[in-house]
């Protein structure tokens, strides 16, 4: 410990520092290599005091919201009534072609061709043109349970009455556990903005308090007195599903005006998903010898991704020079040049609204 906190010392401090103290105590000649006997107890006792002082390490930060992780950090959320959110099964609906008046039972498995499972939630009885829509959802817990539209394609159990199957729309709302991260940014944002009795902060607070929304704008009066419009994104930082934003609005403000929700009496709120604004990404790049061009095109695409994700309702436009800059410095990159977003070799602005959504990425030699 000193003045600036714990330091905490590694293995290799340790050996140092009691390697120096053996050739103190019985020479500098004494044999403290790693396959000696004083060798190998040195380096024992020193593998134990590292994972001592990363023990240590861990206590010291259990109070620091900004150092502390998993189970630390939960019990810091709780303690202002904060808890994580847990994962979600993603849902949506199958369309069913087969023989006119068939019964199809609940619990028939589908899935698309990467893998990703879902099964019937309710028995669907197709029309006299062998038609049907009935609702799904997916077997395994988390975001990849979203998929595009006509992605669920795949007859896990084949039925000679089922001739094909498909989902016309996405399938939403599957969510992975909150991360670290996510929950002491919410954290932090309740000790932030304290509310007071219906102010910005609330609206805010109350919005990230409904589990799978990642982002929140609100707009006071938007609409006159006493009206207040609140954006939501997902967990991903995308536009929020049909489904979120009714949770959201039956949380804050289910019959407006009249106080039933989180709002105060007379206020009248209106919750709404963010609108995406597609970014495609063009440029030419110089490789670094040994590297592939798809390699770089993936690795590229990941940290504008993450970029996205910090970006969403924080910037009012996507900077070219902040993507040119994430480009420079993907590994297998040496330089690039006629750098454009969605064509053009500007700024993209975004309203208010808006959040960042990254499309195509295209990258030549």
């Amino acid at each position: 410990m000193d003045e600036q906190g714990f330091k905490r010392l590694r293995f290799v401090d340790f050996l140092d520092e009691m390697t120096d103290k053996a050739k103190s105590a019985f020479g500098d000649e004494v044999d403290t290599s790693e396959n000696s006997p004083l060798g190998m107890i040195l380096r024992l006792f020193a593998w134990h005091l590292g994972k001592e002082d990363e023990r240590l390490e861990d206590v010291y930060n259990s109070a620091s919201l900004n150092a502390s992780t998993g189970a630390n950090l939960y019990k810091l959320g709780g303690n202002d009534g904060l808890s994580i959110y847990s994962e979600e099964f993603a849902s949506g609906q199958l369309t069913v072609m087969g023989t006119p008046g068939y019964v199809l039972q609940a619990g028939f498995l589908g899935a698309t061709d990467s893998g990703v499972r879902f099964e019937t939630m309710e028995d669907l009885t197709l029309s006299a043109t062998g038609n049907g829509i009935v609702e799904i959802m997916a077997m395994e817990m988390g975001a990849a349970g979203n998929v595009a539209a006509h992605k669920i394609t795949v007859i896990i159990n084949p039925n000679p009455d089922v001739f094909s199957i498909t989902n016309v729309t996405p399938t939403k709302d599957g969510r992975d556990r909150e991360t670290d991260l996510a929950f002491r940014e919410r954290i932090l944002q309740r000790k932030q903005n304290p509310g007071t009795s219906g102010n910005k902060a609330d609206y805010l607070r109350w919005s990230r308090e409904v589990p799978g929304v990642g982002a929140a704008r609100v707009f006071p009066l938007w609409a006159g007195p006493k009206t207040v419009k609140v954006i939501i994104a997902d967990a991903e930082k995308l536009p929020a599903s049909a489904n979120l934003v009714a949770e959201v609005q039956a949380y804050i403000d289910p019959d407006p005006g009249l106080g039933e929700g989180q709002a105060p009496i007379g206020a009248v709120v209106t919750v709404a998903a963010a609108v995406a604004k597609t970014i495609n990404i063009a440029a030419k790049v110089a490789l670094v010898s040994g590297y592939a061009l798809q390699d770089v095109i993936e690795a590229f695409r990941l940290k504008v991704e993450d970029w996205r994700k910090k970006a969403a309702f924080e910037v009012s436009y996507v900077s070219q020079a902040v993507l040119g800059a994430l480009l420079l410095g993907t590994d297998g990159v040496l330089d690039y040049s006629s750098l454009t977003l969605n064509g053009s070799g500007a700024n993209i602005a975004l309203t208010d609204e808006e959040v960042p959504l990254l499309g195509t990425v295209n990258l030549g030699v």
